[in-house]
């Protein structure tokens, strides 16, 4: 019976390692998946950010007396930010265009052309407001406001 006993013994242990094994194989795979899972929201709101940052930093930098505006785009109202300079003034504009909210740098007055503007966000909503010096700029994926530094009376839009 010695013989019996130490067989089942290492049929015990082997069954034993075995279930560790497994339960270690599934654990592992657990945890690939929720990393998979937290990367890819955390790309999403990289993305977000990366679009709203672009939008924040735009008007910050063309952020003048009378260089923060409205203008009809190809479809809808397009935020216009100009820029004077000894050679003329040119505008970037930003609108919607096909479901992807697009940024234009083009000379003032210039027509719109979304092909050669620069895909910015993939969005289906695209706004913006002005209210007492504060920029308020809203896509379907969130809403960002911008503190202008020049001033601009809300008449003027």
């Amino acid at each position: 019976m010695r013989r019996a006993d130490r067989m089942a013994g290492r049929t015990a242990a082997l069954a034993l390692f075995t279930l560790f094994a497994v339960a270690l194989l599934l654990a592992l795979v657990a945890g690939v998946r929720v990393y998979a899972a937290l990367v890819s929201a955390e790309d999403a709101v990289e993305d977000d950010r990366f679009a709203t940052g672009l939008l924040v930093n735009s008007v910050r930098g063309a952020d003048a007396i009378d260089a923060v505006g409205a203008a009809a785009g190809p479809q809808g109202e397009a935020l216009v930010l100009t820029e004077r300079a000894r050679g003329g003034a040119f505008q970037t504009r930003i609108y919607m265009y096909d479901g992807m909210l697009m940024q234009e740098y083009a000379v003032q007055d210039a027509p719109f052309n979304p092909q050669s503007a620069t895909p910015v966000l993939a969005t289906d909503s695209f706004w913006f407001a002005f209210d007492d010096g504060l920029l308020t700029i809203g896509t379907d994926q969130g809403t960002t406001c911008v503190a202008l530094r020049s001033a601009r009376t809300e008449a003027s839009w």
